[in-house]
């Protein structure tokens, strides 16, 4: 309903401003250290500047994001072995090297058409995908081994 549609936008608007504000007190250092008690014991625990503990395996991760590393030993890789470009399947960032398969590509039309009309608008889903999708897969590719409260459907 449209309650629930604006109540989700602003959660989700509140959310991005609060990581933005969150990672920019990050760059600046923003970080405290608080002494805790507990099961007897005192322990000093290093937490962001918003309140939450930081995983410790953070401080481990090495400088630099993984997709652009990637792109660069694939990069050099192809100068290097220039026979392999038409073999070479890129699983990085997630670049497509073919176009979306007809079926597929009706079906997303179909559901977009869908949405823009009073009966086919459907809002936001469910947090862990459309029920009746989660089902199908269920019953479809796992033949009913798994709940369909197992099946987590995302975009990520």
């Amino acid at each position: 309903n449209t309650y629930n549609l604006y109540f989700r936008r602003i959660i989700n608007f509140i959310m991005k401003i609060s990581f933005t504000a969150t990672a920019l007190l990050s760059i600046l250092g923003a970080t405290t250290a608080f002494t805790t008690t507990g099961y007897g014991k005192a322990s000093t625990t290093a937490l962001h500047a918003s309140g939450v503990e930081r995983n410790p395996n953070f401080a481990k991760l090495a400088g630099g994001y993984l997709f652009p590393e990637i792109g660069r030993r694939r990069t050099a890789y192809l100068e290097a072995n220039p026979e392999m470009a038409d073999r070479l399947v890129s699983l990085g960032i997630g670049d497509t090297t073919q176009p979306i398969p007809d079926h597929i590509l009706s079906g997303l039309i179909n559901g977009a058409t869908q949405l823009g009309t009073k009966e086919g608008y459907s809002g936001y889903g469910d947090g862990e995908g459309m029920a009746d999708l989660r089902t199908k897969i269920a019953s479809e590719l796992y033949n009913n081994l798994i709940a369909t409260d197992e099946v987590f459907v995302s975009d990520g």
